[in-house]
C-alpha cells in the first residue's frame, strides 16, 4: 500500500479582489508560507526590501488559485493599504491554521 498524494482533499481560501474578481486560493506551498511568516514579525520598522518581499509573498500566495488568475505585486501595492494587508494576513493565517488542524 502506498500514500496517494492525488487523493488529498483540497481546501481553498475564498477571496474577492478589489477589482471584483473572486478567486479560491490554494493552501500555501512551504516556500510561500516561509516567506510570509518570516516577514510578518511584530515590528514597526520595516525596510524597503522587507516590504518588497512581503508584497511578493502576498502576490505569490494569491496567485496560487483555482482560477489561475495572477495577482501582481503592482496590484497588491495599488489595491491594499496597511490595514487591509494586516486583515488579509490575519484571516489567511487563521485559515491556514484551520486547514492544518483539520484531518483530510
Amino acid at each position: 500500500m502506498y500514500y496517494d498524494m492525488t487523493d488529498v482533499k483540497k481546501r481553498y481560501f475564498p477571496v474577492k479582489l478589489k477589482n471584483g474578481k473572486k478567486i479560491n486560493v490554494n493552501p500555501p506551498k512551504l516556500k510561500v508560507f516561509r516567506a510570509i511568516t518570516a516577514l510578518t514579525k511584530t515590528s514597526d520598522k520595516y525596510n524597503n526590501e522587507e516590504i518588497d518581499n512581503l508584497v511578493k509573498a502576498i502576490s505569490l500566495a494569491l496567485s496560487s488559485n483555482r482560477q489561475n488568475y495572477t495577482v501582481t505585486t503592482k496590484q497588491i501595492e495599488d489595491w491594499l493599504d496597511y490595514d487591509e494587508i494586516y486583515d488579509l494576513l490575519t484571516k489567511y493565517f487563521t485559515w491556514v491554521q484551520g486547514t492544518i488542524s483539520q484531518k483530510n
